[in-house]
């Protein structure tokens, strides 16, 4: 994969897999750099990022026309989870994105499936850990969550009685559903599951104070034109079905947002065993099919691992390699990727050609626009 990492001030072109600059040259590689020039990425927040994501799939239509084209959003979930919100600041992003989707489907004639990650609780408080003797982990996305490394005798049974916690799970649980070597590899010793508007705080964790939380949805809400799937896990066949029969589809991931704010959507199934999909492994399951434990990366993994040198995609999520899984690497099917869900985008939907925002937690560092060899 090569890659135009755009600042505004300067351009650069990139090997992605070992993240040195490199020899591009041709009209491919000066329209990338076009792109990247005429799409400076205005934040995380408001309407221009939303407009940001839509002029990038114009961009990637006119590109490579994908018969697959996946677009994530990320403004509802940041709307308000560090400030308050301003009045009809919510509706307004959700019916940029909604009637967006809508107009770009009919002109490129696209099916669309749409997908809502979940609306967040209202932050409830911070879980202490005063008497754990292993390390507690968390992340700078998922706040809901923590992880115990290195326990010590005697945390499992604190983490039980830890109010506000409705869930431990043990890694031991995971042997039994043989996952990816990798995942379990990763996994913490203890996962701790907090409660609705709980979070934790441990070595990791999002430093921003958040005004919401993540948490557990049962069921998530999806508009679909291609059939309507029960389960989460059945989106991805759906648009296997509905390419091979010469369909072009569009799915969206739109992040912080429940049924009541997608129009004409329906519950599906969002569990499985203990899990309720989220953050990266939704993504996962919804452009390669597999379950959670099936990636290499557990809900909430390692940071403390460090890779083997030399350093192998030192500027994706901490995989060996991009996911081979998703649609986005289909054999003989175009497709295009375009979100604000930064390093998600190219890592896990992993698209012929993408477009993303360069953002490392909240930082604004330009974009990114990437071809697949």
């Amino acid at each position: 994969m090569k890659a135009v990492i755009d600042v505004r001030e300067w351009q650069t072109i990139i090997d992605m897999k070992s993240g040195y600059p490199c020899p591009f040259d041709g009209p491919q590689a000066e329209q990338m750099r076009r792109i990247a020039a005429a799409l400076p990425y205005p934040g995380d927040r408001g309407l221009a990022g939303i407009e940001w994501v839509f002029r990038g799939a114009k961009a990637a239509l006119a590109f490579n026309d994908p018969q697959w084209l996946c677009l994530d959003f990320t403004q509802p979930y940041f709307s308000g989870l560090h400030r308050p919100e301003q009045p009809g600041e919510r509706a307004a992003a959700i019916a940029a994105i909604v009637d967006g989707i809508e107009r770009l489907a009919a002109e490129g004639g696209f099916a669309a499936v749409i997908v809502g990650s979940g609306r967040m609780a209202p932050r409830q408080g911070m879980i202490e850990t005063p008497d754990i003797g292993g390390i507690l982990q968390g992340t700078a996305w998922v706040n809901g969550m923590a992880g115990i490394y290195h326990a010590e005798p005697g945390d499992l049974e604190l983490a039980r009685r830890l109010p506000h916690v409705q869930r431990v799970v043990a890694k031991e649980e995971m042997l039994a559903q043989r996952p990816h070597p990798l995942f379990l590899e990763q996994f913490p010793d203890l996962l701790l599951i907090a409660e609705s508007g709980w979070c934790f705080k441990g070595f990791y964790s999002n430093n921003i104070p958040c005004l919401r939380v993540d948490c557990p949805c049962d069921q998530l809400p999806v508009y679909s034109q291609i059939g309507w799937p029960e389960h989460i896990e059945e989106i991805y066949g759906l648009m296997r079905q509905a390419l091979a029969k010469g369909q072009k589809v569009l799915l969206a991931v739109i992040e912080g947002i429940d049924g009541s704010e997608l129009p004409q959507s329906r519950p599906v199934g969002n569990r499985r065993d203990w899990y309720c999909y989220g953050s990266y492994s939704l993504y996962y399951t919804l452009v390669s099919g597999k379950t959670f434990y099936d990636f290499e990366l557990p809900p909430l993994f390692d940071m403390t691992r460090v890779k083997p040198y030399p350093e192998s995609y030192p500027f994706s999520m901490p995989l060996t390699e991009l996911c081979a899984d998703s649609l986005g690497r289909q054999e003989g099917l175009r497709t295009a990727a375009v979100g604000s869900r930064s390093m998600v985008t190219h890592s896990i939907i992993n698209a012929d050609f993408t477009i993303e925002c360069f953002i490392r937690s909240l930082a604004n560092m330009g974009v990114m626009v990437a071809l697949n060899d």
